[in-house]
C-alpha cells in the first residue's frame, strides 16, 4: 500500500477522497496518519466524485477519489459528463472478498481508460501511463493490509501538462493590421493570467464581454459591455479575441454562424468551443502575451462602448425604481457575496449576475456551476471548491421548486468556515409548487439556518448572520417588480 502512495506522490496528488467501506476503512486511516496528506471521507458516491471535482478545479491539481468497485458503475456515466472532461482525477478501486455485489456492478465503462493490477507492489510508474490530462482508473485485485504505518513519502510538485508550442505570429499581425476586434474573456483562474489580460485589453483599448469567472469584469469596466449580445448586433467585429475558457450562453455559439469573423483563443485548453475553424494557442496567457511585445491601442469602437454606457445607466435607475425585482435583489445579494473568498455561480443566474452585479469591488475566485448538474451534484462541488477558505457564497436558482438539502448530511462541514447558499426563486400568483418549496425550505432550519427575503429590509438579516455554519437564504421578487423591469430595459 505504501507503495500505490508513494506513486500518487510522484505524481503530484496530496488529496484523497475516499468512500469509507471494507476494505477502504484501513485505507483511510493510513492516508490519516501520513502528515503530507489531505484526505476526505464522504460516505454518497456521487458527491465524492463532485467533491473531488471540486478540489481540482480550485487547486488545478490532481485529487484522487477511492471508492468501492461496486460503485464504479453507477459512476461512469457520470464521469464521462463534460465537467469530469480533461480533468486529472485518479479513480483507484481495490478488490473487496466481502462483497455480495455481482462482477458486473464492477465493471467500468468502456470509454473509461483503466489499468488492472494484482497487487500495488507490481505497479508501474504512474507517471508513466496517465497524463494527467484526463480521468483514469486504477483497479487493484489484492488489498494488502500493512503492519506498519508506512514512512511519509515525498510529494513531488505537479506538473502541467504541456500543450504544442503556440504560433503566435498570426496573432501579432493581426493586432498590427486589424481595427476592428473586440475580446471575450472567460475563466481564468490563474492570477498571472488575469493580470495579463488585464494589461493587453487596457493597452488595445477595445470593446470587452467580460464574464465574472474571469475576475477582471470589475477592474475593465470601463471596456466591458454588460451584454455579450451587442458584439454582433451592433458591431460587426472581423476579429474575436478569446482569453481563458471557452464563454458560457449563446454568444459563442452564434460565432458558428459567422463564418465571415475570424476567432482566435488563447487558453490553457485545447477546447475551441466552435464547430467551424478557428485558431487556438494553448499557453499561459502571461507567456504569450509577453511574447506578442508591444501592443498598439486600436480604440476605434467607441459608439458601441457609448452604447454599454448608455444601457448600464439605464439598468441602474430600473434597479433602483423596482427594488423588489429580481435584478433589484441579485444587485443587492451581489454586494455582500463580492467580499467572499470564494463564489460559485450556477449557470442559469451568470447572464443574469454579469448585466445586473455589482461593478464596484473586485471579485477574483468565481466559478462556474455546469448547466447539466443536478442541485445535490451542485452543492457537492461547491464543497470541494471552497474546502479551503473561510467564507464562500453558492448563487443558483430553481424552476421545479426541489429543494433537498439531505445531502449536507454526507459532506464534511468544518467549525470554522460559513458557507452561504442562495437561492432565487420567484414567486408568482397562485404557484401552489413554489408555495410547497418555500414551505420546504423553512423546514431546512434543522440541517441550516435559513433566511426568506422578500423586500429590501429583509436584506438587514444578513448583517446578524453567524460567523460559522450552513446558511440557506431563498430570494423570493416580486413577480409584478420583474416584469416592469424588463419592458423599461427592453426599450433600449
Amino acid at each position: 500500500m505504501d507503495s500505490l502512495i508513494a506513486q500518487c506522490c510522484q505524481a503530484g496528488i496530496s488529496e484523497w477522497v475516499v468512500c469509507p467501506g471494507s476494505p477502504l476503512d484501513v485505507f483511510s486511516r493510513i492516508l490519516n496518519i501520513v502528515p503530507q496528506l489531505v484526505s476526505w471521507e464522504i460516505s454518497h458516491s456521487r458527491a465524492a466524485a463532485f467533491y473531488a471535482l471540486g478540489r481540482i478545479i480550485s487547486s488545478r491539481k490532481p485529487v484522487a477519489l477511492v471508492i468501492p468497485p461496486h460503485e464504479l458503475s453507477t459512476l461512469s456515466s457520470t464521469l464521462s459528463t463534460p465537467p469530469f472532461l480533461g480533468r486529472p482525477l485518479l479513480i483507484v478501486t481495490f478488490a473487496d472478498q466481502a462483497s455480495t455485489h455481482s462482477p458486473e456492478h464492477s465493471l467500468p465503462s468502456p470509454a473509461l481508460a483503466t489499468l488492472e493490477i494484482s497487487d500495488t507492489q507490481d505497479m508501474p510508474s504512474l507517471r508513466e501511463i496517465w497524463d494527467s490530462r484526463s480521468v483514469f482508473h486504477l483497479s487493484i485485485a489484492h488489498f494488502e493490509t500493512p503492519q506498519t504505518p508506512p514512512p511519509p513519502p515525498p510529494i513531488h510538485p505537479f506538473q502541467t501538462p504541456r500543450f504544442p508550442r503556440p504560433r503566435v505570429a498570426n496573432l501579432a499581425q493581426t493586432l498590427r493590421e486589424e481595427r476592428h476586434l473586440a475580446i471575450v474573456m472567460g475563466a481564468m483562474m490563474d492570477p498571472d493570467d488575469q493580470d495579463a489580460a488585464c494589461w493587453l485589453a487596457q493597452q488595445l483599448k477595445v470593446p470587452v464581454l467580460a464574464e465574472a469567472t474571469s475576475g477582471l469584469r470589475e477592474e475593465l469596466d470601463r471596456y466591458v459591455l454588460r451584454q455579450g449580445d451587442a458584439i454582433l448586433q451592433r458591431f460587426a467585429p472581423r476579429v474575436i479575441l478569446r482569453l481563458g475558457d471557452v464563454p458560457t450562453g449563446t454568444f459563442w455559439q452564434a460565432l458558428n454562424q459567422r463564418p465571415d469573423i475570424s476567432v482566435f483563443s488563447l487558453t490553457r485548453t485545447t477546447d475551441p468551443g466552435l464547430t467551424r475553424p478557428s485558431e487556438v494557442i494553448c499557453c499561459p496567457l502571461k507567456t504569450t502575451i509577453q511574447a506578442l511585445g508591444d501592443v498598439q491601442p486600436i480604440g476605434n469602437n467607441q459608439e458601441l462602448l457609448r452604447y454599454s454606457r448608455k444601457r448600464g445607466a439605464l439598468i441602474d435607475e430600473a434597479i433602483r425604481s423596482y427594488d423588489r425585482s429580481e435584478a433589484s435583489f441579485l444587485h443587492v445579494i451581489s454586494q455582500y457575496a463580492c467580499l467572499s473568498d470564494q463564489l460559485l455561480i450556477s449557470s442559469d443566474v451568470m447572464s443574469l449576475w454579469d448585466e445586473y452585479a455589482q461593478r464596484k469591488i473586485p471579485t477574483h475566485s468565481v466559478h462556474l456551476v455546469p448547466q447539466q448538474l443536478c442541485f445535490d451534484e451542485a452543492l457537492s462541488l461547491f464543497w470541494g471548491i471552497s474546502s479551503h477558505v473561510s467564507e464562500s457564497w453558492y448563487i443558483g436558482s430553481t424552476t421545479s421548486y426541489q429543494l433537498d438539502m439531505g445531502i449536507l448530511r454526507s459532506l464534511p462541514i468544518s467549525a470554522d468556515q460559513r458557507r452561504i447558499i442562495v437561492i432565487l426563486s420567484p414567486l408568482k400568483d397562485k404557484d401552489q409548487s413554489a408555495l410547497q418549496f418555500h414551505v420546504t425550505a423553512a423546514q431546512q432550519s434543522s440541517i441550516c439556518r435559513t433566511l426568506i427575503i422578500t423586500s429590501l429590509e429583509d436584506f438587514d438579516q444578513l448583517e446578524t448572520l453567524p460567523a460559522t455554519g450552513t446558511i440557506l437564504i431563498v430570494i423570493r421578487p416580486n413577480a409584478q417588480h420583474s416584469d416592469a423591469f424588463q419592458q423599461m430595459t427592453a426599450l433600449f
